[in-house]
């Protein structure tokens, strides 16, 4: 068939695939046809170093100064467990440090301490010093450890509070598992995520 002879019902030649024609610029149309838009992209080519600089960055793990308690009651060992009894009640806790005078944690007492020797020694508590009572093996942190190094030490040693001190090795607070978890959610959904499991276990241990 002749392509030479056929029109187009604008009368214009028809042009085949391979015909030049058809590549013609866009200025060659007649400017009263009409031209739809073609319709927007929906894909957008994201090239890789776009997407890494995109990418969010996990925050770096929390620190023991974030969680920390900073107003500690303590007590001392030459005191009576009424004394210690009553700075718990004061403190609202559960856990006091036993410091020395140069306020060095050197034990530390729970209130299960007190109801265990108060059920098993017939002396009232007055009677009875917190040297009697105390657990003298002690495990401390830093405020610029990290809480998983925390959570890892509480679930070996079976222990809910860590006394925390300065480069002197004097008390500046404690730190417990209730402390991480009331906290942990404040941190980022990365944070969360990678302490779940840790407190988790810690809880199990304990």
């Amino acid at each position: 068939m002749d392509m030479s002879r056929v029109f187009t019902r604008r009368r214009n030649r028809a042009t085949g695939m391979n015909d030049p024609a058809r590549g013609v610029p866009a200025r060659s149309i007649d400017p009263l046809e009409s031209v739809e838009a073609p319709p927007p992209a929906t894909d957008r080519f994201v090239s890789p170093f776009e997407g890494e600089a995109h990418r969010t960055v996990p925050k770096e793990e929390p620190r023991v100064r974030e969680f920390m308690t900073t107003d500690v009651c303590s007590c001392r060992a030459d005191r009576t467990l009424v004394s210690a009894a009553s700075a718990m009640q004061r403190g609202d806790c559960r856990f006091l440090p036993v410091v020395d005078r140069e306020d060095r944690p050197i034990a530390v007492i729970t209130d299960g301490d007190i109801c265990e020797i108060g059920t098993t020694d017939h002396r009232p508590l007055r009677d009875i010093f917190v040297s009697e009572a105390m657990s003298r093996e002690i495990f401390t942190c830093h405020p610029d450890d990290p809480v998983s190094q925390v959570l890892e030490t509480m679930k070996q040693r079976r222990i809910r509070h860590l006394p925390v001190v300065d480069a002197e090795g004097r008390l500046v607070g404690v730190v417990s598992l209730t402390d991480v978890i009331l906290r942990v959610e404040e941190n980022g959904p990365e944070i969360a995520e990678s302490l779940r499991p840790r407190v988790a276990e810690a809880l199990r241990a304990i």
